[in-house]
């Protein structure tokens, strides 16, 4: 029990005061370790007969659990292919960050255009936190990242980081806006038209009080999903089609930059850690 307890400790404080990628792995530690204390306490109740087979289940049960927790974190190549093209991403960012004019004049705000599964905005802050590159986050996602909140009034630029294509082609299209990292799949044609046709279905989405349906404009089969809405339906085929070569999470993402007072509203639903 003890044990348990020391390890969940140490699970919270590295979440909170350090850039671990804890969706992967410490979210599934913590669960299990939950898990396997409320089957601790079932057994404790249960007859000295069957004790030691439910005992010796649960444990190898929970072995697996941990091991299928932990490689992916060791396999990323093989598992999280997203991988690298975070990394892609994070180049291109900081290429952006070294060439931009003002880049002495103040630190830079990370806010989430949309969070996922991509881990982009975790891990740009990571890498740009071990160059020594100035930069803070909102306080909202403070119990994620820990102190690194920054005052908006004292940032030179805000960057919008975005785990979906559809986030990215709205604030991409957004007045003031300036692409700082894109990964696509599309020719500059071809990206240039997904984001004309998400844009212009999310406002139409937007219009009829549809909000939710949004996070389908990346997926192929965004014409059925919005079949039965009064939204453009020969632009939903369009997108459809071309969503079949960015199907899955990490095909298309990107990040924004704005000036502090150019930054748009978010009226999405935003998808927090």
């Amino acid at each position: 029990m003890w044990a348990g307890l020391v390890a969940m400790v140490i699970g919270v404080a590295q979440v909170r005061g350090y850039l671990i990628p804890y969706v992967v792995l410490w979210r599934a530690v913590i669960v299990m370790l939950i898990v396997a204390w409320i089957v601790g306490v079932i057994l404790a109740n249960t007859s000295m007969v069957r004790q030691p087979l439910i005992t010796a289940g649960a444990m190898g049960l929970f072995v697996l659990n941990l091991i299928g927790a932990i490689l992916p974190t060791t396999e990323v190549s093989i598992v999280m292919p997203a991988a690298v093209r975070v990394r892609e991403a994070i180049a291109q960012a900081v290429v952006f960050q070294e060439n931009s004019p003002s880049a002495d004049e103040g630190a830079i705000l990370f806010r989430l255009g949309d969070g996922g599964l991509v881990g982009l905005y975790p891990a740009l802050l990571y890498d740009f936190e071990q160059r020594g590159i100035t930069g803070g986050i909102p306080a909202d996602v403070e119990w994620v990242f820990g102190d690194r909140v920054l005052d908006p009034v004292d940032a030179s630029s805000v960057w919008m980081v975005c785990d979906t294509g559809w986030a990215f082609s709205l604030l991409s299209s957004a007045s003031g806006a300036t692409i700082v990292s894109v990964i696509t799949p599309f020719t500059p044609e071809e990206e240039a038209k997904v984001v004309e046709l998400q844009t212009l279905l999310a406002h139409e989405l937007r219009t009829i009080g549809h909000l939710e349906a949004v996070t389908s404009l990346d997926s192929p089969l965004v014409a059925i999903s919005l079949s039965e809405l009064d939204i453009n339906h020969d632009a939903a085929q369009e997108l459809a089609t071309l969503n079949q070569r960015a199907s899955t999470p990490g095909d298309r993402f990107g990040i924004v930059a704005f000036a502090s007072s150019d930054v748009p509203d978010i009226w999405w639903p935003l998808e927090v850690f």
